[in-house]
């Protein structure tokens, strides 16, 4: 579990220390979300809020390979995909809209994660995609 009492599947406590850096390192800007992104993919390479947050990563990043990178992980990682939660769930569908450049639907997904998790820090930290809160749905705004 994360700090937040959320549950993270395959991923061990390492994995989730260096998940919760690389949120706090997104959240307040810090320049090592990256390099913490990817140790929690090494600590835990099953699991899918690991791999969630590196695909948001590269579909944050500024050059085209970023995205092209973060589409052949998510390809390579899916089939072996075990149980996960209904949250990593969506998580996982959230990013594989984003790197589809489908913003609207990454969106609306992420809303849905975050009106059944408020706590979820990985998706309030990317409510912004495809207009964020004002953007597509306002359902959590005006039930």
């Amino acid at each position: 579990m994360d700090r937040h009492g959320l549950e993270m599947s395959e991923t061990g406590a390492e994995g989730v220390r260096h998940y919760e850096r690389a949120l706090d390192a997104l959240l307040f800007f810090r320049p090592d979300v990256a390099t913490e992104s990817e140790a929690a993919r090494a600590a835990s390479p099953r699991s899918p809020m690991a791999h969630a947050f590196a695909a948001y990563l590269g579909c944050l990043g500024t050059e085209p390979a970023d995205v092209d990178d973060a589409r052949e992980r998510m390809a390579a990682y899916l089939p072996g995909l075990g149980e996960v939660t209904e949250r990593e769930a969506l998580h996982l569908a959230a990013a594989r809209a984003w790197i589809e450049g489908d913003l609207v639907l990454a969106s609306l997904v992420l809303q849905e994660i975050v009106a059944a998790h408020p706590r979820d820090a990985l998706a309030l930290g990317g409510r912004g995609v495809g207009g964020g809160w004002g953007g597509p749905s306002t359902r959590l705004l005006h039930g």
